[in-house]
């Protein structure tokens, strides 16, 4: 009954070769970054520049990745990181929780409007 979808290619599963790896995840698009991605996609054609799509995407894969680039030089600094992995495991209800919050802040942001709430 069970049958296995292959999506990527075997040599990338067990790749050693950092370019090769840096490929694979490169090919990749984290799904809470499609639509900002499509938006500069968008902006870039409405301007009608390459440069400038060139720019806008430069600097938010940057600003993507700029914060790993410590955790990658220093690995000792992501203890604190794999401390707090650990101590949640247990409390996954902790991080449904917290989950459960953000929706309900985004169901908030997008449906209510402040006008109904500012008491004028």
């Amino acid at each position: 009954m069970r049958h296995r979808i292959g999506l990527a290619p075997e040599r990338w599963k067990v790749a050693s070769n950092p370019l090769l790896q840096g490929l694979a995840f490169g090919l990749n698009i984290p799904a809470c970054a499609a639509p900002v991605l499509f938006g500069l996609i968008g902006t870039a054609t409405v301007s009608g520049s390459a440069t400038t799509g060139f720019l806008m995407m430069g600097v938010f894969a940057l600003a993507l990745s700029l914060p790993l680039l410590p955790l990658s030089v220093v690995p000792r600094l992501a203890r604190p990181l794999d401390r707090l992995a650990d101590w949640l495991r247990p409390r996954r209800w902790l991080l449904g929780m917290i989950f459960i919050g953000l929706g309900w802040s985004v169901w908030f942001g997008l449906f209510v409007e402040p006008v109904d709430w500012s008491g004028t």
